[in-house]
């Protein structure tokens, strides 16, 4: 249940800038309404960054300019996904070991 958390805050942050970025979740059709297509999340979002980072190591020789590009950008899933559930479970192994110390020490 506790994994539910960082799910949805990295999926939040991961649709809300790839939105921004400007890839195509949302177009207009031949007859001028919105439509929206969000499987290009699925797609492109998580497929996208490997094929680069396969393109840039093939014809560049090293990936090494991909990854510092890329590394802290929120609309690669691969960074926010890793990012926010480092995070938490940083915060809550903190919270623990916190916690038992300051327990330990009322007792002492």
């Amino acid at each position: 249940m506790i994994f539910l958390i960082p799910f949805f805050l990295s999926t939040i942050i991961y649709i809300y800038s790839f939105i921004n970025l400007g890839n195509t979740v949302y177009r207009l059709n031949a007859y001028n309404q919105i439509t929206t297509n969000y499987t290009i999340l699925l797609t492109e979002g998580f497929i996208g960054p490997l094929r680069s980072l396969y393109y840039s190591t093939i014809y560049n020789n090293t990936g090494i300019e991909y990854i510092k590009s890329q590394i802290f950008m929120w609309s690669n899933p691969w960074f926010t996904y890793t990012f926010i559930f480092s995070l938490f479970y940083l915060i809550k192994y903190l919270y623990y070991k916190l916690k038992n110390y300051f327990y330990n020490k009322l007792l002492d």
